[in-house]
């Protein structure tokens, strides 16, 4: 079974004086999920691909 990983992570937002503030979406962390459950069902790819 894999396990989530949770790293903290830093998001930086710049906005132009004349366009409207950014205002960024609330936290979510109802439940974490492992790289497995997020990308497990996409299609292996070959190296030259």
């Amino acid at each position: 079974m894999a396990v989530p990983q949770t790293r903290e992570r830093v998001f930086i937002a710049g906005a132009r004086e004349d366009i409207a503030s950014f205002a960024p979406p609330p936290p979510s962390r109802e439940k974490y999920i492992s790289v497995k459950e997020a990308i497990g069902d996409l299609e292996a790819l070959q190296a030259d691909e």
